[in-house]
């Protein structure tokens, strides 16, 4: 009798006697499935009463005409089915829409940005965030390949000032 434990198949082998050798090692990622490395925050994102995010200024115009398939709003497509859309053609699922403080001699295509911010004085624009600096979502970031299919869609991104301030950071229903 033998050591070895046998199972008894009916002519059915598991592998091939020449295939290679399965490996245990880690399998190197390919460059285009490596996270997207941002650019350094700016220097009052760890002292501010705001967070900020990496991501794209957008208007509810242009992304309310990417909307593609059936709408949330009865109205018609919303800047959240441009949004919904994104998700799924960038295969990155944790896109969200925010409001961002416009910087400075910043052009806004067609609005003028809304004064929505929490300081009096500061415009806003929605931003479709692809990152926000907060502990608990510091896992949430794109890969280099999703990262350009959204530059392609959405041109350069940048960091944002969130308009609101941290107390209110629920309100964008994150999850």
């Amino acid at each position: 009798m033998t050591d070895t434990p046998t199972f008894a198949m009916k002519n059915m082998t598991l592998r091939e006697p020449d295939a290679p050798p399965i490996t245990t090692g880690v399998v190197a990622k390919s460059p285009r499935s490596r996270r997207y490395k941002f650019p350094p925050m700016p220097e009052d994102a760890k002292t501010r009463c705001r967070y900020y995010f990496f991501g794209f200024p957008a208007t509810y115009r242009a992304l309310s005409k990417l909307a593609v398939g059936p709408c949330i709003s009865f109205h018609g497509p919303s800047a959240w089915d441009g949004v919904r859309n994104l998700r799924t053609v960038s295969g990155y699922r944790h896109l969200h829409l925010f409001r961002g403080v416009v910087h400075e001699g910043e052009e806004l295509e067609d609005e003028k940005g809304e004064d929505t911010s929490a300081t009096p004085g500061e415009k806003s624009t929605y931003v479709v965030g692809v990152f926000v600096n907060i502990r608990e979502y510091a896992h949430r970031r794109p890969t280099e390949e999703q990262m350009d299919s959204l530059i392609k869609i959405l041109g350069e991104p940048r960091w944002y000032k969130d308009a609101w301030l941290k107390t209110d950071f629920d309100l964008y229903g994150v999850m």
